[in-house]
């Protein structure tokens, strides 16, 4: 979220910006009363927010800009411009920042919440009361408040017990902070036309709350799962998909249509008018006007429009346009977003393919277009002043940023971050807040002066981040920060809140002592079917048809982990005792010879399978200390380690978002996500590759936010899964299309370990006329993107790139010797030094277990069923 600049106190400085437009709430269609959710018995959406989402690394914050009101938290210094980051010693150990107007919020690795800068209505949540002392300003030289100045924690008082912090958002003059168990707390207030509108409402007294000082639940949220904050309003997210909004709604924010002598009601969440049909799973808070992403990966809008700034074509250019009830952005529609966000009057998106949108109002560089190459002469397109001059882009057009990730937008300028990690910047920088200021903050020559605006992106190359990876930003008005840390970005950082500007980077390898990290050492296959009884015996053919063809490429039974709920080799309906068949001449039994089962049965749970991906098993009994459990055997085991690629891939029933185990659990999307994060941060895997063939299969990577992750699927949402054929004489369906048609491709056209055949070649090989549903893809949290993703070789994944024979012994001799070699190079590196002691216990382990007994196996010739 960015805001609208506050009114000029206090010795505040004023900017000259673009002029605004005046933005009296009017209507562009009728509008409904808002609805409310339906009762839900059993939530399928997302869970609640969880602190696997935050950075696990401790973050330093760079501060650059503004800082006239303390709110760069550098403390009591003089007031200057911070023309280039600078490292701001008062927050190490901050793993999120939410960003106001004039003050911020951060939250910190041990669960503290920071504020700081402008505390006029109780926006910080503690006494900032302070009184200079007389003559201590010796080189009278004005002081800021070092009580508003400094971050400092809020007190832990105003809340119970045991309450943890996942996000934490501000907007002008309102503070808000979601828990782990889904409730949000808030405090400040929300601002109109007039000065101060309150922040809620007391249903008891009937009277509004118009400054909350102390932090305060926020009634009628639960299991909200993502908040957001625009300048005087706020958006909240469900665990069902529903999107509740409340604060000032006069350019219809909330969207819905207020009735005056109800006004005060508005300051208590109300649902939004969202369709029935759109399940939302992000929500994206600008200035004035807000975005709402659904599962299918269209956005809808609503708010105020006199820019064009929401998409919607209707009313842009009249100066008191606004959008509501909500609706799908037009250009957007089928386009698959990852974020949107906005500004003042303009908004910038992000595709799930890395392309970058922008639209809205074009006369301050606000889009970052070349005006000069704009189509003038199509009003669909770009709407012209009195004068002729561009400015409103009323359809979505891309910049040419190749691959980005990310993008953060502020009232009047933005940034763009691509997957090699530069970040590109454009629009207002009169106080530097496109970080584009020179690397000295000392008075300058009127020719080095700040740009007063950049038409065009613009690398950022300051000398603080010139050679580092910038993985994250925000964006904002007059100030801005940089969150720095030693090591890879994980897990999901929210949007910023207001007028910043938020840059997250890596250190450069160059100041930093480290080994490189291994290569692609080994490759693992995790193949598991969730399904039991006999009707479902294609799934089961599913894993096992895959686990024959990753064999043939090489893959070890050491390094293949098989789950199979139920034995329908021996199931008492088939008519082939002890065999399994997936193809319709019954030429080869998948189950006939050297099949290495490590869990079957009642093993095969939602528990057993995420312990399997993170390698926690440990228990208070049976813990080595380092979260393994000694009793499990090795062969239950994934051993991967940094150089490891994994292919994951699952079959069974499901539906929007869920796996179904053995019809009496599921496993999310985002229990998948976080164990994937879990793996990123113990560094269990080099590259991962997720497969999954299940009705609505794709909803089940849409949450994955970890890096060197590739996920392809057999369906999209709302789309079933279907079978390929089946036996008559074994009397059930034996193989499902899409994995038939991956078979089909894998055993025709990868021939053998050396094929360089592609995962490009695999995908493109998909058919909807064959498999009958949207097999997808996703490439973005892959370094490199798509290109990279689709030059991989198949047997990368599928293979293995050792050039041993595949029988066990010599091969777990061949990997103990490689886990020795890379734990001997990680202690001559003390950037690694944190993860030695892991590796160590780990390999420990793994020497204990030689020679303790697997998993039921059997192998060796015909499965006799008894």
């Amino acid at each position: 979220m960015v805001s609208k600049q506050l009114p000029v106190s206090r010795g505040r400085r004023r900017v000259s910006k673009p002029s605004q437009a005046p933005a009296k709430a009017r209507n562009t269609q009728a509008k409904p009363s808002p609805r409310l959710p339906k009762k839900a018995s059993k939530p399928r959406a997302r869970p609640a927010f969880t602190r696997s989402h935050l950075s696990s690394k401790k973050l330093q914050v760079y501060v650059f800009g503004e800082g006239s009101s303390g709110e760069l938290g550098l403390g009591p210094v003089k007031s200057t411009d911070v023309k280039s980051p600078r490292v701001n010693p008062n927050l190490a150990g901050v793993v999120s920042i939410g960003t106001g107007g004039m003050h911020a919020i951060a939250l910190t690795a041990d669960n503290k919440l920071l504020t700081w800068g402008i505390n006029d209505q109780g926006t910080l949540a503690r006494d900032t009361t302070w009184e200079e002392e007389e003559g201590s300003d010796t080189d009278g030289e004005e002081r800021l408040n070092p009580k508003e100045s400094t971050p400092t924690e809020v007190p832990s008082h105003y809340f119970p017990q045991g309450t943890e912090f996942v996000q934490v958002m501000a907007g002008d003059s309102a503070t808000f902070a979601l828990t782990k168990s889904g409730l949000v707390y808030g405090w400040g207030t929300f601002r109109d036309h007039n000065g101060v509108y309150g922040f809620t409402f007391d249903s008891k007294t009937g009277q509004r709350v118009e400054v909350q000082e102390e932090p305060m639940l926020v009634p009628g949220l639960k299991n909200i799962t993502q908040i957001s904050v625009g300048g005087n309003f706020a958006l909240a997210l469900d665990a069902d998909g529903h999107v509740f909004a409340w604060g000032c709604g006069e350019q219809n924010e909330l969207g819905h249509r207020l009735i005056e002598r109800r006004r005060a009601i508005a300051l208590l969440p109300t649902l939004v008018g969202l369709p029935k049909t759109a399940k939302i799973v992000s929500v994206h808070a600008a200035a004035n006007h807000s975005f709402a992403i659904d599962s299918k990966g269209d956005t809808w809008t609503w708010g105020l429009n006199n820019f064009g700034q929401t998409g919607v074509h209707i009313g842009a250019g009249d100066s008191d346009a606004t959008v509501c009830p909500p609706q799908r952005v037009p250009s957007l529609k089928g386009v698959h977003m990852k974020l949107v966000t906005g500004g003042q009057h303009h908004s910038i998106g992000i595709t799930q393919s890395g392309e970058c949108l922008v639209w809205g109002r074009l006369d301050g560089f606000q889009t970052g277009l070349d005006l000069s190459q704009l189509p003038l002469d199509d009003p669909s397109k770009v709407i012209v002043d009195s004068r002729g001059k561009p400015r409103i882009l009323v359809k979505a057009t891309s910049l040419p940023i190749p691959r980005c990730v990310y993008a953060a937008a502020g009232s009047d300028h933005n940034i763009a971050i691509t997957t090699d990690g530069r970040a590109y910047s454009w629009g207002f920088n009169v106080t530097y807040q496109c970080g584009q200021g020179p690397d000295s903050d000392v008075e300058m020559d009127s020719d080095a002066e700040s740009d007063g605006e950049i038409e065009t992106p613009r690398l950022m190359n300051g000398k603080a981040i010139r050679d580092r990876k910038i993985v994250w930003a925000g964006a904002g008005g007059q100030y801005g920060m940089s969150l720095i840390f030693t090591g890879v970005m994980h897990g999901f950082l929210q949007p910023v809140a207001a007028l910043l500007t938020v840059l997250a980077v890596l250190t450069p390898l160059a100041t930093v002592p480290v080994v490189a990290a291994p290569a692609h050492t080994s490759n693992w296959a995790v193949l598991v079917s969730t399904s039991r009884f006999w009707f479902n015996y294609r799934h089961l053919a599913n894993t096992l048809s895959l686990y024959r063809t990753v064999k043939r490429l090489g893959i070890p039974d050491s390094q293949i982990l098989l789950m199979l709920p139920d034995d329908m080799a021996c199931n008492p309906r088939n008519a082939f005792p002890g065999t399994v068949y997936s193809n319709s001449n019954r030429a080869l039994d998948l189950y006939g010879e050297n099949v290495e089962v490590d869990y079957r049965g009642y093993e095969v749970t939602v528990e057993n399978f995420i312990r399997l991906l993170t390698d926690r098993w440990g228990s208070d009994a049976d813990d080595d200390g380092g979260g393994v459990n000694v009793n499990v055997p090795s062969s239950k085991r994934l051993l991967t380690d940094e150089g490891s690629n994994i292919l994951i891939y699952m079959t069974g029933h499901g539906g929007s978002e869920f796996l179904k185990f053995q019809d009496s659990e599921e496993i999310s999307s985002w229990d998948l996500a976080d164990a994937f994060a879990q793996m990123h941060e113990k560094r269990r895997y080099n590259e991962l590759l997720f497969m999954i063939d299940t009705c609505q299969a794709n909803t089940m990577y849409r949450h994955f936010y970890s890096p060197g992750v590739l996920a392809t699927g057999s369906s999209e949402e709302d789309e079933s899964s279907y079978s390929h054929h089946a036996d008559n004489d074994v009397g059930v369906a034996v193989i499902d299309r899409w994995t038939y048609y991956v078979l089909d491709f894998l055993e025709t056209q990868v021939t053998g370990p050396a094929s360089e055949k592609t995962l490009g070649d695999l995908f493109d090989s998909y058919d909807f006329e064959k498999v009958h549903s949207n097999a997808g893809v996703r490439w973005d949290l892959f370094p490199g993107g798509e290109q990279a993703g689709r030059n991989r070789r198949v047997v990368d994944f599928f293979g293995n790139v050792q050039s041993v024979e595949v029988q066990q012994n010599n091969t777990r001799d061949l990997l103990e010797l490689r886990r020795d070699l890379e734990v001997l190079r990680r202690l001559a590196d003390e950037y690694y030094a944190a993860a030695e002691e892991e590796d160590l216990q780990r390999n420990a382990v793994v020497a204990q277990e030689d020679g303790r007994p697997g998993a039921a196996r059997w192998s060796g010739g015909p499965v006799v069923c008894t």
